[in-house]
C-alpha cells in the first residue's frame, strides 16, 4: 500500500467530503473506487447542467424512469417502474408526478384492473430521453478526452469484466 493524496484524485471543483484525511494510506480498490466515483459525479454535473450551469427540469432518477418506461412496448405499470428502479412505489408516485407534469410520461387506467395505473411516455418524452443520453455521451467524452482511444477501449474493457465478475450484484440484492 502508497501513501496517496486523496486531494490528487479529487477535483477541486468538487471537493469531496467524505475522506477522513488526504495523508491516510490509499490501496489501490480504494483509489480506483474513488477515481470512479469521482468520474461518474463529474459526468452527471457536467450532464444535468446547461446553458452556462443551469439545471435541466429533469432528475437523473426521471432519467433512469423514462429509459425504463422508454424500453416497454407497451404502457407500464406505475408498480413495475417501482420494481425495476428499486424504489417505493410512493417514491415512483413522486418522480411519474413530474414527469407527467413535464409531458414526459403520461398517465392512463389500466383496463385489466382498475386499481392500478398505467404509464407511458410521450414524444416530448422520447426527445428529452435521446436529449439527455445525448447530454451524457458529451460529458463523458470530456470527461475521458485525455484518454485514446486504446486506452479507452482498455477501460471499457476492464470496466465490463468487473461489471460481468460482480455478476449485476443489485438484482441478485432484490431477488429478481
Amino acid at each position: 500500500m502508497s501513501i496517496v493524496s486523496y486531494n490528487h484524485y479529487m477535483s477541486p471543483d468538487i471537493p469531496d467530503t467524505n475522506v477522513a484525511s488526504p495523508t491516510e494510506p490509499v490501496d489501490d480498490i480504494t483509489a480506483v473506487a474513488d477515481l470512479l466515483h469521482q468520474i461518474n459525479r463529474n459526468i452527471r454535473h457536467a450532464m444535468m447542467s446547461h446553458d452556462g450551469g443551469h439545471e435541466l427540469p429533469v432528475t437523473m432518477g426521471q432519467i433512469r424512469a423514462l429509459r425504463q418506461v422508454c424500453a416497454q412496448e407497451q404502457p407500464m405499470r406505475m408498480s413495475e417502474l417501482a420494481d425495476r428502479l428499486h424504489i417505493a412505489r410512493r417514491s415512483a408516485t413522486t418522480v411519474v408526478d413530474s414527469l407527467v407534469e413535464h409531458g414526459l410520461l403520461e398517465r392512463s387506467d389500466d383496463p385489466d384492473d382498475r386499481r392500478s395505473v398505467m404509464i407511458n411516455i410521450t414524444d416530448a418524452g422520447i426527445a428529452e430521453l435521446h436529449a439527455s443520453l445525448d447530454r451524457r455521451r458529451s460529458a463523458a467524452a470530456r470527461a475521458l478526452a485525455t484518454l485514446d482511444a486504446t486506452d479507452l477501449a482498455e477501460l471499457r474493457r476492464l470496466l465490463a469484466a468487473a461489471v460481468d465478475a460482480q455478476g449485476n450484484l443489485g438484482r441478485t440484492r432484490a431477488g429478481n
